[in-house]
């Protein structure tokens, strides 16, 4: 992967607007998280209080309102809005043979473009996170820092499935149309079973490759949580993502041959 590339596709999607639509997108989930809160309904804070148990429910209410409702729906949509149409787009603005003559193979070109997608993905919800840090401490009553950091950093690593998932089923299925909505049907899908082992224990096991479970794991440690318990699931993360990558690169080679 050329360094220089990297840069520049990172600058040019930096510039996109859709990278401008999902940046505001996600200030309105950082702003419309405390009011969300202001008056939940009992049933809501009852069932959580046992889903999440903590010295603190209300602070355990608020993680799940934040990575259930504010970002794990926008995660999969700009997902899919940064990465579905790697290779693919430069292909319909016949672009790609003149990328390919500087020279760089197709599976080059393919890392370098997700790489750029991880990274401008990684700054949206990173700097979301940053301003939930400035703001959510003035509206979340016992609101924790260090845990709503370690939180969201396993988080973020969860929800860049959405960008590996996207970019792979993007050359996999070769539509752009197609390779989108297989996507979101996909990420949905994980994101709707995300917090099933909380709800149903005994289903937490058959959830250790949805990467969306592996990124709320921390709610189980709101009250005692350890460097272990990041650590875990960020190892299990990474090598997921490095299989589906490895996976994408697989079939562009083929596409070479």
């Amino acid at each position: 992967m050329s360094a220089s590339l990297l840069l520049a596709e990172t600058r040019t999607l930096l510039r996109a607007r859709r990278t401008k639509l999902s940046a505001g997108l996600l200030l309105y989930a950082v702003i419309a998280v405390p009011f969300l809160l202001a008056r939940p309904p009992a049933e809501v804070v009852s069932a959580v209080a046992r889903w999440f148990p903590s010295r603190d429910p209300a602070f355990a209410l608020f993680l799940f309102v934040w990575f259930d409702l504010g970002l794990n729906k926008l995660a999969a949509l700009i997902g899919v809005v940064l990465a579905g149409g790697i290779v693919l787009d430069a292909e319909a603005q016949r672009m790609l043979p003149i990328y390919l003559a500087k020279p760089i193979t197709r599976a080059r070109y393919f890392l370098t473009r997700l790489g750029a997608a991880a990274i401008v993905f990684s700054l949206l919800f990173g700097g979301a996170a940053l301003a939930g840090l400035l703001l959510f401490p003035s509206q979340v009553p016992g609101f924790r820092a260090p845990v709503f950091l370690a939180a969201s950093a396993l988080h973020l690593l969860g929800a860049l499935s959405a960008v590996v998932l996207s970019g792979a089923m993007a050359v996999w299925v070769r539509l752009r149309l197609g390779a989108m909505l297989s996507s979101l049907v996909l990420l949905f899908t994980l994101i709707g079973t995300a917090f099933l082992g909380f709800y149903a224990p005994a289903w937490a096991p058959a959830l250790t490759l949805n990467p969306f479970s592996q990124g709320v794991s921390v709610l189980a440690h709101i009250d005692t949580l350890r460097p272990a318990d990041v650590a875990r699931p960020a190892a299990i993360l990474l090598s997921m993502h490095a299989a589906v990558v490895a996976l994408g690169a697989l079939r562009v080679r083929r596409l070479e041959v």
